[in-house]
């Protein structure tokens, strides 16, 4: 596997690939923008390294005990793999991180009452949200392309 030092130099290194490309596609600023950005602070605080004590939980400073629950229920050694499914896994892994994110996030907003425009403003914005859900899917596949490309050099 990467080490952390890595995985953090593929991220900062792909991150004007991944922002070029989408300009290149889209022509479009405010989708490489998002799509950019949300691939940067994927890669460095919604990696799927944050099932243990790494740099991307380390980055969350004093929040980092947030992501204590989720290191106990998705541990980083699978039983039948190097790496956990759960958490590693294209699709799957990106959805329990950002989806116990977004739960920790609107239970506060229920409780206050104010979920109502929250609602609405996702609603107004699930474009720019999709976008930024597939920046930090990339971020992850290129975190899992870097676990595979170190595993099979170091065989």
């Amino acid at each position: 596997m990467a080490s952390g030092k890595w995985h953090d130099r593929s991220i900062l290194i792909s991150s004007p690939l991944a922002g070029g490309l989408t300009y290149y596609t889209t022509t479009n600023w405010v989708v490489t923008g998002i799509l950019t950005i949300s691939y940067l602070l994927g890669g460095m605080y919604l990696s799927p390294d944050l099932d243990l004590k790494s740099k991307p939980f380390y980055r969350w400073g004093f929040l980092r005990w947030i992501w204590k629950p989720y290191q106990k229920l998705i541990p980083h050694r699978g039983r039948f793999f190097n790496r956990n499914p759960l958490s590693h896994a294209p699709i799957i892994g990106t959805i329990l991180r950002v989806g116990y994110l977004f739960l920790l996030c609107f239970i506060p907003v229920v409780l206050s009452g104010v979920h109502a425009s929250l609602l609405h403003w996702i609603a107004k914005n699930y474009s720019s949200i999709f976008l930024a859900l597939i920046g930090i899917e990339l971020s992850g596949l290129t975190h899992l392309l870097m676990d595979i490309t170190s595993t099979n050099f170091k065989k």
